[in-house]
């Protein structure tokens, strides 16, 4: 006799026993899944422009309509073909299925094969302007309608695609991460931040900073950004905050009341995920959620929203 979890990237867990003769399901912990509509999610393949393989998955709107161009959110750090991961790679700030309840597409990013390095960020943010390519011209995407979820490392490389202009973005989110920016360097001091960039932001290396820190070109961004942060590390991602703040650039920064880098907390996790719902949904497709106890949120954003249709205007 075995007994073993079976799962996939479209199929709930549930733990199965089987023997030479036949297997059988011994208990499903989630047969409420059988009531909820939750979209179909396929394993997508594409090319980068300098030829890299990159795989991914496509978690599609419920009651997906052919021919359809959706809203998409970008979602990164990880892909798993053979996992049931209803979030997508972590259970922070990513909420693949919940964004897709709601009518917007999600895809999960896998690696590609981008080295560890000053080029890291810029190869990874081409993989993800590549596969939005190919999802435009699949049809499936609306291309004015691009939204990007980082977390840990992977707001570095939004962070670069909010400065770099080449895809831009209607709205990103970036959770508990790192930036390479100046700030972060001051209080980590770390050598990795030297290799990415480049140099050391002292005497000539200084120069070399200021051309490839997204800390820099902050006056690029034209995304409104969400950065949510474990509660005591407010600091850590304070300089894009308030220099966005500076520039007048619609920006919110959100403490989340916990400790953890990878939410395992149920209900640390729906704040966190339910807030990303939240901010996408109300950018993406104009839409505030009726609950009373969010008013203050959404008047808070609307306000965002005032300012960023001002800047425009200046322009």
């Amino acid at each position: 006799m075995e007994v073993f979890v079976k799962e996939g990237l479209d199929q709930p867990s549930v733990l199965v026993a089987s023997n030479t003769k036949s297997s059988r399901v011994v208990w499903d912990p989630n047969p409420q899944f059988r009531e909820i509509e939750l979209g179909q999610a396929r394993v997508y393949k594409w090319k980068d422009q300098d030829g890299q393989s990159w795989t991914g998955g496509l978690y599609l709107p419920a009651h997906y309509q052919e021919g359809r161009r959706y809203p998409l959110v970008i979602q990164t750090h990880g892909f798993s073909e053979s996992e049931f991961l209803p979030a997508g790679g972590f259970p922070t700030a990513f909420a693949a299925r919940e964004l897709a309840a709601g009518g917007i597409a999600v895809l999960q990013l896998g690696s590609g094969n981008c080295a560890v390095g000053s080029k890291e960020a810029a190869c990874n943010a081409s993989g993800y302007e590549s596969g939005v390519k190919q999802l435009v011209a699949d049809g499936l995407v609306d291309p004015q309608n691009v939204g990007y979820i980082g977390f840990s490392r992977t707001c570095y490389y939004g962070m670069k695609m909010l400065t770099n202009g080449t895809m831009p973005l209607k709205a990103a989110l970036l959770s508990d991460g790192i930036m390479v920016d100046y700030l972060q360097f001051a209080l980590f001091t770390p050598e990795e931040f030297n290799q990415l960039i480049g140099a050391k932001p002292f005497g000539d290396g200084l120069e070399t900073w200021v051309k490839n820190s997204p800390g820099f070109h902050l006056d690029k961004v034209s995304a409104p950004v969400l950065i949510a942060v474990e509660k005591d590390g407010a600091v850590e991602m304070w300089q894009p905050y308030s220099l966005l703040r500076y520039l007048r650039k619609p920006v919110e920064l959100q403490l989340m009341n916990t400790d953890e880098h990878v939410i395992t907390n149920p209900t640390e996790r729906v704040a966190s995920q339910g807030l990303s719902v939240d901010w996408f949904r109300f950018w993406m497709q104009g839409y505030e959620d009726p609950e009373p106890t969010k008013a203050e949120q959404y008047k808070r954003w609307r306000e965002l929203k005032k300012m960023q249709e001002e800047k425009k205007q200046d322009k």
